[in-house]
């Protein structure tokens, strides 16, 4: 059980062939725990730093303890597990029905509400990273940010991306 204080860090998938999948980024103050926490005792995805990042453990035991004499508590986890899950099924739905430009449209949105919430954004993660977030190789991100900024919908100067046509991105995002 691990609490994030500061910076940005990435749950991820380990697939084959060194292929991994970005679950979420996560940013202060998520608490993060396994499926395995209650069913197997097995770490069934990763956690990796993206930035210079802070945070706290905490003993499992005593973690179950606290649960389970506090329903608030107990209600409050619920209702992030519970998120977290809608937000997983949202993304394999984007994952398995959208085209590339549709998955990179609806992971700038995301990068720009949720996780850098600010445009222009200063970049921390890289091509790779994006990639393993939708699905795709690190060629074919590259390719559809290069066909973003040609149609004029972002702008990228270095680790800095602006949406220019933030209205255009939602369109490509719903579409898919």
């Amino acid at each position: 059980m691990v609490s994030i204080t500061g910076g940005l860090a990435k749950a991820y998938i380990e697939g084959l062939n060194h292929r991994n999948f970005i679950l979420e980024l996560i940013k202060p103050t998520s608490v993060i725990s396994g499926p395995g926490t209650y069913v197997d005792q097995k770490h069934h995805f990763s956690l990796k730093a993206i930035e210079r990042t802070s945070c706290c453990f905490f003993d499992l035991q005593t973690f179950k303890d606290i649960v389970s004499n506090n329903s608030k508590l107990s209600d409050f986890l619920i209702h992030v597990i519970s998120k977290r899950s809608i937000s997983y099924f949202d993304k394999f739905i984007s994952l398995t029905q959208k085209q590339v430009n549709g998955r990179i449209a609806e992971n700038l949105l995301y990068l720009n509400s949720f996780i850098y919430e600010t445009n222009p954004m200063e970049l921390t993660i890289s091509f790779q990273d994006i990639a393993e977030m939708t699905a795709m190789t690190r060629d074919s991100v590259v390719r559809v940010l290069k066909d973003f900024c040609t149609e004029k919908l972002i702008k990228m100067e270095d680790n800095t991306l602006t949406i220019l046509n933030h209205d255009k991105l939602v369109q490509l995002s719903e579409l898919g």
